[in-house]
């Protein structure tokens, strides 16, 4: 170790780091002014390449923070003092970089691989990792305690290389420690960046988690799960407990008055709509309590699908949003391959699509993300004009729903809610107010395994 001037001291241009939070800056020099700079700068002589530089001094391989601190006290007339001796003014002490023991030494040969500008994020996550463990190994050895991890982005992190600001540096360089481990993972060091690596592994992690929910849930899961209710949706969902639904997934009355559609010249004989779907005040009074009830026993924490015709989703989405749901801009659109409903015969065109209204309480995220169009084929009728298919459901349930979760479907029809729900290991609870399509839904559920 010896004392040298800080003029003869090279910067090199390539060095990454280019900006330096100011209080935290300060905070160095006020640590400096008060116990004394702790360590040495690092400095080796410059290469071949460099010789033009050697009558100038030596090149700056770590620590140009206590550089900068130094030279910044300097200039304000403040005093530096290392080892107990006030040093003299724009001199700082340095190691050369042969001099320096194993660990002392992978610290500045890293910390200078860092300065590079061409690093890709997984070499730099992979220095920043190996980096880290010299630093407490160091701190171990000397008896202190580990470097706190703003002091190591401060030391490690460039800003602009994160593509944060310096205040975000500290979670910027645990994320990197989080991700090093993984870089071994194809998936992982194919990322185009750190944040979408951290998203991979969150993504792993919770298909993992999800993988071990379903093998403990459907170790014991059956038909016994699911909860089939006969009667007036609105009183019994009145009296339930709230906040105990993580989705509400159903196909409530359209109010469109489907009940006096006709069977498409006798070829949809079997699907005509044999049910009250009257409109009007009745129809929003419906709905008013509906929402009003779904939003009351959702968790803080839910999604909704509700089906609904064109010319009622925007009154539907004003009144879900008006108890605080928060609806999506756009339907979910269910097109239906095989749809073969055509409300003028003579004149078509044959309809092939529904919506489905998606909205969001407490923003609840999704377990991953889907088409907003959905193909379905329909399943064997079982003479319910309005039945949805299983597949319809399965894919908006998989979209929200993890092992374990519960699901309310206040308008049940004849039970699909009951099999997409046991499929995706969900407790289901349906309320159906027909006698006739409740007996067919408890058939169903009977039938599941």
């Amino acid at each position: 170790m010896q004392i040298i001037d800080i003029a003869r001291i090279i910067i090199l241009p390539n060095r990454q780091r280019r900006e330096f939070d100011p209080e935290r800056l300060q905070g160095l020099q006020s640590s400096i002014g008060k116990v004394g700079l702790q360590n040495p700068i690092v400095v080796r002589l410059p290469t071949a390449e460099e010789a033009p530089l050697s009558s100038q001094g030596w090149v700056l391989v770590s620590g140009e923070r206590r550089l900068r601190a130094v030279r910044d006290m300097n200039e304000f007339g403040e005093a530096v003092r290392y080892e107990g001796r006030a040093l003299d003014p724009g001199q700082i002490p340095a190691t050369l970089d042969t001099e320096l023991k194993p660990l002392p030494a992978r610290r500045a040969e890293l910390e200078e691989n860092l300065r590079r500008d061409n690093l890709s994020w997984q070499e730099e996550t992979a220095a920043i990792a190996e980096i880290t463990q010299v630093e407490n190994d160091l701190a171990k050895a000397e008896g202190r305690p580990a470097p706190a991890i703003s002091d190591l982005a401060d030391d490690y992190l460039a800003p602009k290389r994160a593509g944060m600001k310096d205040s975000s540096g500290d979670a910027q360089y645990a994320i990197r420690l989080l991700v090093a481990p993984h870089l071994s993972d194809p998936d992982v060091a194919k990322a185009k960046h750190v944040d979408e690596a951290i998203g991979i592994l969150r993504r792993k992690a919770d298909a993992a988690r999800h993988a071990e929910m379903a093998r403990v849930v459907g170790a014991s899961f059956s038909a016994r799960d699911h909860t089939l209710l006969q009667g007036d949706c609105i009183a019994l969902m009145a009296g339930m407990a709230g906040a105990q639904f993580d989705v509400i997934l159903t196909d409530p009355p359209y109010g469109i008055d489907a009940q006096d559609f006709g069977d498409a010249g006798g070829r949809l004989v079997s699907q005509t709509h044999g049910y009250d779907d009257v409109g009007g005040e009745a129809w929003e009074t419906l709905m008013c309590e509906f929402v009003r009830q779904s939003w009351r026993v959702a968790k803080d924490q839910a999604h909704a699908y509700v089906c609904c015709d064109i010319d009622k989703f925007h009154f539907l989405s004003n009144l879900m949003e008006s108890f605080g749901w928060y609806v999506h801009r756009t339907p979910l659109i269910n097109y239906k391959l095989d749809g073969s409903r055509v409300p003028l015969p003579e004149h078509g065109p044959q309809r092939k699509w529904e919506l489905v209204l998606y909205a969001i309480k407490g923003w609840r995220k999704v377990t991953r993300i889907y088409s907003d169009v959905i193909e379905t084929r329909g399943d064997v009728n079982l003479s319910h004009g309005a039945q949805k298919p299983v597949a319809l459901f399965e894919n908006l349930l998989k979209r929200s729903v993890r092992p374990g979760d519960s699901v309310l479907d206040p308008f049940a029809g004849t039970g699909t809610i009951f099999v997409a729900a046991h499929n995706a290991l969900c407790r289901a609870t349906g309320i159906e107010l027909d006698p006739i399509y409740a007996g067919i839904a408890a058939a169903r559920l009977q039938a599941l395994k």
